[in-house]
């Protein structure tokens, strides 16, 4: 009866050593690899996009241009996701992830960075992260 209590009291501990939210792999990625992904993204728009715009002597302004717009039109776009739903955000991670695979195959296009890097900005919204 006394090695039951001990099996059941290692199980007991064994079942507890994580937090409760990163008990499954679902709750690790949402949790610790949707931000690092989100983090990243940023690093690149503010530290490596300026960059090439002026390695390939496009205009700063129009980057900051597509940075002000994007601003404005998520505003619009996280009201939209209130009201409709976090669904939304399947379609809308499509749409980045099209947009990205254009600029992936076209990096010096300055038409296929402006969309993938407008179609990023409009569609961070952090309501669909939340609802995930």
């Amino acid at each position: 009866m006394a090695t039951d209590e001990v099996k059941s009291c290692k199980s007991a501990t064994l079942e507890t050593s994580l937090p409760p939210s990163l008990n499954s792999l679902e709750s690790v990625l949402l949790i610790v690899l949707l931000p690092i992904l989100d983090y990243n993204r940023l690093l690149y728009i503010y530290s490596c996009l300026p960059l090439h715009f002026v390695d390939m002597e496009w205009s700063l302004w129009s980057l900051t241009a597509l940075l002000f717009l994007s601003a404005l039109i998520r505003n619009l776009v996280a009201f939209l996701i209130e009201r409709s739903g976090d669904w939304v955000a399947v379609p809308m991670l499509a749409a980045v992830a099209i947009a990205s695979a254009g600029m992936a195959v076209l990096p010096n296009s300055y038409v296929a960075v402006f969309i993938a890097m407008f179609v990023s900005q409009v569609v961070k919204c952090y309501q669909p992260n939340r609802g995930m």
